[in-house]
């Protein structure tokens, strides 16, 4: 085996027939989503915040692959409606992973906000200045 490619005669891998600008794009399984997907996981995600994410593209507001938060969409279909501009979910036990009905209730963001804020402010670390770290 050469490692050299034959149609451009650029340098290659051993077990490869051709160099990468050679190589057809890699295409992946174009088509298949959700549970046709041979990578597919029940439908279920955790993101990088620790937050659970489950799949749904019939929501009107999916994010990123068709997954919307699974504690958004808890508190919605309880409510029978959509979460308004301002309203968040909070769990009530900060387990993000415990998206038990009873773990969950509605509040405006600014009461979100405040209510988190007044929670962790022994936790943090003053400067000499007095400043928030």
């Amino acid at each position: 085996m050469s490692r050299i490619c034959p149609k451009c005669g650029g340098s290659k891998g051993w077990a490869a027939k051709t160099c990468q600008k050679c190589s057809p794009p890699r295409r992946g399984w174009p088509g298949l989503k959700g549970p046709a997907h041979p990578a597919w996981k029940q439908g279920f995600q955790i993101d990088r915040d620790g937050y659970v994410r489950t799949y749904a593209p019939d929501h009107p507001f999916p994010r990123k692959g068709g997954y919307v938060l699974e504690h958004v969409r808890i508190m919605e279909l309880h409510l029978g409606r959509r979460m308004e501009r301002g309203e968040v979910v909070h769990h009530i036990d900060h387990d993000r992973r415990n998206n038990a009905l009873g773990n969950l209730e509605v509040k405006r963001a600014g009461e979100h906000s405040r209510m988190h804020r007044l929670e962790d402010t022994h936790r943090r670390q003053r400067d000499e200045r007095g400043r928030f770290q």
